[in-house]
């Protein structure tokens, strides 16, 4: 990791791997299951991803993939680099990050990047595609090319980080292993808050307050706004 924050430092996209290096760069130090539990958890249509994921073989920020001669959609360059590429034992997985939630997602680099994957590993092991962020929808793609193209966001992503936290915190005996957690989610957390992102409750998530929240009157609206 010393080397992907060289990297960050020089790099004309520093903010952009900058939040991919605080955020998933830290959570790469929870459990396997843990981690994939959180990454497949905060996609939305997540229904048909792998639910055990086996150890982590490897782990690596930034790899650059050369393999890239029969590539149609890559032109001016010699390499391809996803953002983040994680071998489990039972699938390997690459995380393709957008800094914001509203654009810059693009179905011409998820073919490339995965056919720069498949060059380079070519072993038929199963591989699974999370975007994270840019998505203008968040629906999976009807095209069999991308099955296994699936999208996550970054408010989602929090969400569930969260979550697992505050399930941690409020267990009254904690274990060693529970506490190294609590602290690495706790790490993670802190790094959205540096970008102004925080945890956001939907209504239909607030179970304990939906029975108390009413709709402003016409009186009450009269009220808030006289002059």
């Amino acid at each position: 990791m010393i080397c992907s924050y060289s990297k960050i430092k020089t790099d004309q996209k520093y903010n952009e791997d900058f939040k991919t290096y605080s955020t998933l760069g830290v959570l790469q130090y929870l459990p396997a299951q843990l981690l994939w539990n959180i990454l497949r958890a905060s996609v939305a249509d997540n229904q048909d991803m792998p639910s055990v994921s086996g150890e982590i073989v490897q782990i690596e920020f930034w790899p650059k993939w050369y393999k890239i001669q029969n590539i149609k959609v890559v032109s001016n360059t010699t390499y391809i680099e996803p953002d983040v590429f994680i071998r489990f034992e039972n699938f390997d997985c690459v995380v393709e990050v957008k800094k914001s939630d509203s654009v810059g997602q693009h179905s011409d680099q998820w073919e490339s990047q995965t056919q720069a994957y498949r060059n380079e590993y070519p072993d038929g092991k199963p591989f699974v595609y999370i975007a994270l962020g840019g998505n203008l929808k968040l629906d999976t793609s009807s095209q069999d090319k991308f099955n296994h193209v699936y999208k996550s966001t970054w408010q989602r992503l929090l969400r569930v980080i969260d979550k697992a936290l505050q399930e941690r915190m409020s267990v009254a005996y904690k274990t060693e292993i529970m506490n190294q957690e609590i602290r690495i989610l706790q790490s993670a957390v802190d790094a959205f808050a540096n970008y102004n992102e925080y945890v956001v409750e939907l209504l239909d998530t607030m179970n304990e307050y939906s029975q108390t929240i009413k709709l402003p009157t016409k009186e009450s609206l009269k009220q808030l706004w006289r002059i």
